[in-house]
């Protein structure tokens, strides 16, 4: 079983109108990975799949506040990032180091 851990996988910690996920982990190339998103309040946003290694996700809809995203998979361990949501926030190179 593979484990996917926190350390490959790249989520930056404050987004504007999309966040990106990479995954640097090559075992993970070819599997689905399930992921959502929640509230401080723990209610879910949003939720999806994706496969692959990097997806954008679109996070217009989600008012300004502090969230949660939780990748798991069915053979893999679960992983837990927290991001800030900041309208109006610079749009830089999101989902790399600057």
């Amino acid at each position: 079983m593979p484990q996917l851990n926190p350390s490959a996988v790249h989520i930056p910690s404050i987004v504007n109108d999309m966040i990106v996920i990479e995954i640097k982990d090559n075992t993970f190339s070819d599997k689905y990975l399930n992921y959502d998103i929640t509230d401080a309040r723990k209610r879910i946003c949003r939720k999806g799949q994706f496969r692959g290694q990097y997806i954008q996700l679109r996070v217009t809809h989600l008012q300004d506040g502090k969230y949660a995203i939780n990748l798991h998979s069915s053979d893999a361990d679960n992983c837990s990032f927290l991001f800030e949501k900041i309208s109006g926030f610079p749009p830089r190179h999101y989902g790399f180091p600057l």
